[in-house]
């Protein structure tokens, strides 16, 4: 049946132990109802994995909601009023995170992500990352996306279409090697705050766009 949770206290799920392998499963045969409180799901490195699969309407909650695994199978909505982190346990993911892409352990597939319904924002990867990024080709146009890595590339591998929604890639590389097509708003922003940034032709910059890649960009 349905589980419901009130109250704003923080609320963490994860393994502990030797076995890097253990598995964090999140599963009803109804919805699964948060408070404003942050939940935390985390998996132990290695194979550990994060699975959501309810029935009903998923997951909801008001708060934040944060999975950390090497490996993730999302079977059903995860919904909040804020916002929906997904990350690899490890900063160096290797070799890379595959968004509707199999490429790396770490991977978002096409089905899993119309799961993904953070209000305020779903972002995917880690701040302080150092693995590469690949992005397929994909619509996400029901929510705001950011895509995060402190020095790994984000590559724009194949068409993305956002609708009227926003599209954040922060890296300190980011290529567009594919259309970017969204009514809302695309933000390159580089990791480092002591970046420079060249548009058009290569000079002095450390971040830099060319023409070619820029006009990859239809917002």
């Amino acid at each position: 049946g349905d589980v419901t949770m009130t109250g704003d206290a923080p609320l963490t799920i994860e393994t502990r132990g030797a076995d890097t392998a253990t598995d964090v499963t999140l599963q009803s045969t109804g919805s699964i109802t948060m408070g404003t409180g942050t939940l935390n799901m985390t998996s132990g490195t290695g194979d550990g994995d994060v699975i959501i699969a309810t029935g009903g309407t998923g997951i909801s909650s008001s708060g934040d909601i944060v999975i950390t695994s090497d490996t993730s199978t999302i079977l059903s909505p995860v919904a909040t009023g804020g916002t929906f982190t997904i990350q690899p346990t490890s900063a160096a993911a290797d070799p890379t995170i595959g968004i509707v892409n199999d490429i790396g352990l770490f991977t978002v597939n096409t089905n899993e992500l119309p799961f993904f319904r953070g209000q305020t924002n779903n972002i995917i990867g880690r701040a302080d990352g150092t693995g590469a990024i690949q992005i397929g080709t994909l619509t996400f146009d029901n929510y705001p996306l950011t895509v995060r890595s402190l020095t790994g590339t984000i590559t724009v591998a194949g068409k993305m279409t956002m609708g009227n929604r926003s599209l954040t890639l922060i890296s300190d590389e980011v290529l567009a090697n594919a259309v970017i097509e969204t009514t809302g708003t695309v933000t390159l922003k580089p990791s480092s705050t002591e970046l420079t940034f060249d548009f058009g032709s290569p000079g002095t910059g450390t971040f830099f766009s060319s023409l070619a890649h820029a006009a990859n960009i239809q917002a």
